[in-house]
């Protein structure tokens, strides 16, 4: 259960991770240290020892970024921080929030875990604004995310002061639903 007000940890994080860079180092790295290894024993020894300090590298930084990365649901918004050398923190407010997606692929499927990406109105990109990787209980994120979403007005529906009688919002705002029952009706 996903606590408002207290920061939670992506717990598959650094497992998936590691997975991602064996298979890419697999595919990628492997055939070129055995390629250089025919061509010439020094040359294959020097691309081993590269790829194995790469892989002592990212094993580390993927246990450290852990460490670093958290997740809190407040009142008004997600917040999430993160950064080994870099510290950054982030927030997107619920009322901004258009809608929310899980995910699992097939590596995740393997470590039970999965993903969340949320997605903001007016962002110019399909990027997602925030997402949580490495999440075991990814249904419950996207339905948390949701539930306090429908909680909250959209930004552009708090801007508008639809109480204020006779102003110019309240008759545009009749205007639109004149438009709208037109439309219904056809």
């Amino acid at each position: 259960m996903i606590d408002e007000g207290e920061w939670f940890s992506p717990e598959k994080l650094t497992e998936l991770r590691d997975a991602y860079f064996v298979i890419f180092s697999a595919i990628f790295f492997l055939p070129i240290v055995v390629f250089t290894l025919f061509l010439s024993s020094v040359a294959g020894i020097v691309a081993a020892g590269f790829l194995g300090g790469l892989g002592v590298f990212v094993f580390w930084y993927n246990r450290a970024f852990q460490k670093t990365a958290f997740y809190r649901f407040t009142e008004e918004e997600i917040q999430y921080k993160r950064g080994v050398w870099i510290k950054k923190q982030s927030s997107v407010p619920y009322n901004r929030i258009t809608n929310a997606e899980s995910g699992q692929g097939p590596v995740q499927r393997f470590f039970d875990a999965g993903g969340v990406k949320v997605h903001t109105a007016g962002q110019g990109t399909p990027q997602a604004e925030m997402n949580f990787g490495g999440v075991e209980n990814f249904k419950e994120i996207e339905e948390k995310v949701m539930e306090k979403v429908r909680e909250k007005k959209p930004q552009a529906i708090e801007s508008l002061n639809i109480d204020a009688e006779g102003s110019e919002n309240s008759e545009i705002v009749q205007e639109l639903q004149k438009i709208r029952k037109i439309l219904e009706e056809d």
